[in-house]
């Protein structure tokens, strides 16, 4: 509401003592007094204790408030009380079927009818389902199967040379399926080798070597991979695009590990000469078979 004004007060700018402020000695000292008391007033509220507990009563972790006892009593009780009543009224019921008084009599000279359930149509309706389900099995049974496994795999085959074919950079060396043993290049394979390969079962392929190093001051990217027994090597070049190939067979292969330690300084000793990939150290490899041999003798 508003609050009329008399036209004969004075105003503050008359003199009028109502609105002077209180005199102090020291406006800052008064100040630091007055923001002193205000602090300890908010302190002393904070700190005050409530006249009403309002925490929770400890009677609410007493195990018969969470749980009824005596109701869950009453419904047991009322479930046993509706399981006497209907096992009497069904014990009754079998009495009152076969006292012969409480039957209907029956005449010897009806006829036993033996109605099919659900009448003729239902009858019929699930004899044609039987007969349908049939024809189905007889067409199931004499079907012929529409995919071919030998066209899938011929069709696999040919997909594969035009990959080889049609690809930017040749495909990376895959793991062999079959336990195959690598024969060596240009030699043949006796019958002796053969009955090794035969008996000696082989590991699965693994790669044991994949980075880009030079060769002839050519950036290749060099993979080996070896089944336990042979070593082959590839070299691809990425500007010419183009792959050389090296197959070392078992023997070799280990006079080459024992002198290099690791496949890592195998490749180090990778040389190109034309289009052939080759291995520059036979004269290492001359110097170890002739200290096998010395020491055998």
């Amino acid at each position: 509401f508003w609050l009329k004004l008399d036209s004969n007060a004075r105003s503050p700018s008359a003199g009028g003592t109502m609105f002077r402020a209180v005199p102090v000695g020291n406006r800052i000292i008064a100040a630091r007094l007055r923001k002193k008391e205000d602090e300890k007033r908010k302190a002393c509220l904070r700190e005050m204790r409530p006249q009403v507990d309002s925490s929770a009563p400890s009677v609410m972790g007493m195990a018969h408030l969470k749980t009824n006892w005596k109701r869950d009593e009453i419904v047991s009780q009322r479930y046993e009380q509706i399981d006497r009543d209907n096992k009497k009224l069904l014990g009754m019921m079998v009495g009152f079927v076969n006292h012969r008084d409480y039957s209907v009599p029956r005449s010897s000279s009806l006829p036993q009818l033996n109605r099919y359930p659900g009448g003729t149509y239902r009858k019929n309706e699930i004899a044609r389902i039987e007969r349908d389900n049939a024809f189905m099995a007889r067409r199931l049974k004499a079907a012929q199967p529409e995919y071919i496994r030998k066209a899938w795999e011929d069709s696999y085959r040919r997909s594969g040379d035009v990959l080889r074919r049609v690809c930017e950079y040749p495909p990376s060396l895959r793991k062999r399926r079959r336990n195959v043993a690598l024969a060596p290049i240009g030699a043949e394979v006796t019958a002796e080798h053969a009955a090794d390969l035969e008996e000696t079962p082989c590991e699965e392929l693994r790669y044991v070597l994949s980075e880009t190093m030079n060769i002839n001051s050519r950036p290749y990217l060099v993979e080996m991979a070896t089944d336990g027994r042979a070593l082959a090597i590839s070299a691809y070049d990425s500007e010419c695009q183009e792959a050389r190939e090296m197959l070392v067979n078992e023997a070799r292969h280990k006079q080459i590990l024992a002198l290099c330690g690791d496949y890592a300084a195998i490749a180090e000793k990778l040389q190109v000469v034309g289009d052939q990939l080759l291995l520059s150290f036979q004269e290492e490899t001359q110097h170890y078979e002739e200290e096998e041999s010395d020491f055998e003798d």
